[in-house]
């Protein structure tokens, strides 16, 4: 069993959703007190992305800037992996499969913001 938090970046955490960070920190630290993996899943994208030049999506989250940064209460500790994505979901083109069939992981607790799309979508994918 791991836990994947979704989108809990700096560009993404804003005052609409501040209220679940104390919530999710609490579950991160039960997850790595049990020994089990966490992973970040987090939007990295280039400024000419489709999501922006197609969509009416403002542009957050460009790759090498502060606003793709795990926020501060949720930092990442060692041992912990930062997945970087470009789409929806955490398993479109990114190596998070991968990484948990190679360490046998077969079920995932999936939490973060914009559970409606991100969160979803990789819940979902993650079934497939």
């Amino acid at each position: 069993m791991a836990l994947v938090v979704v989108d809990m970046q700096k560009d993404n955490v804003g005052r609409f959703c501040h209220h679940i960070v104390p919530k999710i920190a609490r579950l991160i630290q039960r997850v790595r007190d049990k020994g089990m993996s966490v992973f970040f899943a987090c939007d990295s994208r280039y400024p000419d992305d489709f999501i922006f030049t197609r969509g009416k999506h403002p542009v957050s989250t460009i790759r090498g800037t502060e606003g793709v940064k795990v926020i501060d209460e949720l930092q990442p500790a060692p041992g912990d992996i930062v997945v970087e994505k470009r789409m929806l979901s955490a398993f479109f083109a990114t190596d998070l499969d991968f990484t948990l069939r190679h360490r046998g992981i077969r079920g995932l607790i999936v939490t973060g913001v914009a559970t409606w799309a991100c969160v979803l979508k990789t819940a979902f994918d993650a079934v497939e």
